[in-house]
């Protein structure tokens, strides 16, 4: 688990996640309220490999933990909003993303032990919150995020809060070593079955198109993968486009491992 303490604005379900179940792929599935005021939101069940919470922590502290010696902290901090200092009486919101063995383990580069996991937190934290500066493309990333409405329909491209934008800057400061962009190995490997399974589909009905011998009796896929390579070149050459470029630009968006 890790957390970061943070100014919200003004509650509204306006968050966009990756979340699986489709109830909660645009807004909480968990709210109390506090006097008709939100005061706690959960995002994904404790059960899912990675979810979220976000609660009043200047309520909570009143109410349970009484930690009042925050309060120094936070004056001295950046949680006030947008990133200033806390006044003392605003609202303080904290964020706490819960990761289990379970992820770790099924990262690319799993992550085995405790130690270790202390070194990879800015990747993981850039995973589940996203990157204030976007992809590869600058486009809004991170498994959930904080946004501001638009007329846009798809609200994935809906811009992020700059609430959320100190929060994503929590770990700014890179540690080493760290894992890079974070890559879940179950995601890639079925990614890469997609990708065969429509490969081989492709190539079948290009086979059948060409026709002749690349149809004929005893035709396998090395004759029409040649024919791919030929033409293909070519039709990058006129494109002016570099293939190893291309490949390395979608590394950058689907996060890939580099190619040695």
């Amino acid at each position: 688990m890790t957390g970061y303490d943070f100014a919200l604005a003004n509650y509204q379900q306006d968050f966009v996640t990756r979340a699986r179940k489709q109830s909660t792929v645009y807004g909480p599935d968990t709210v109390n309220l506090d006097s008709r005021i939100p005061s706690y939101m959960r995002f994904s069940s404790g059960a899912s490999p990675i979810s979220c919470r976000i609660y009043n922590k200047t309520l909570e502290i009143v109410q349970k933990s009484h930690k009042t010696w925050m309060y120094d902290l936070w004056k001295k901090g950046t949680v006030g909003p947008y990133g200033g200092k806390w006044d003392g009486s605003s609202p303080v919101w904290r964020n706490e993303f819960h990761i289990t063995r379970s992820f770790l383990h099924n990262l690319a580069v799993p992550i085995e032990g405790a130690y270790d996991l202390l070194n990879h937190f800015p990747s993981l934290w850039s995973y589940a919150a996203g990157r204030a500066d976007g992809d590869a493309d600058g486009d809004a990333d991170g498994w959930l995020r904080y946004v501001m409405p638009t007329e846009d329909s798809n609200r994935s491209r809906w811009p992020t809060h700059p609430a959320w934008v100190v929060l994503q800057s929590a770990f700014s400061e890179p540690s080493e070593p760290d894992l890079g962009p974070v890559v879940r190995r179950r995601i890639r490997e079925k990614n890469l079955e997609r990708g065969l399974a429509g490969i081989i589909g492709y190539t079948s009905t290009l086979s059948a198109w060409l026709g002749g011998e690349y149809a004929a009796p005893g035709a396998d896929m090395s004759l029409t993968f040649q024919w791919l390579y030929d033409h293909g070149q070519e039709y990058l050459d006129e494109k002016g486009r570099d293939f190893l470029a291309e490949v390395r630009r979608k590394q950058q968006i689907y996060n890939s491992e580099d190619i040695q």
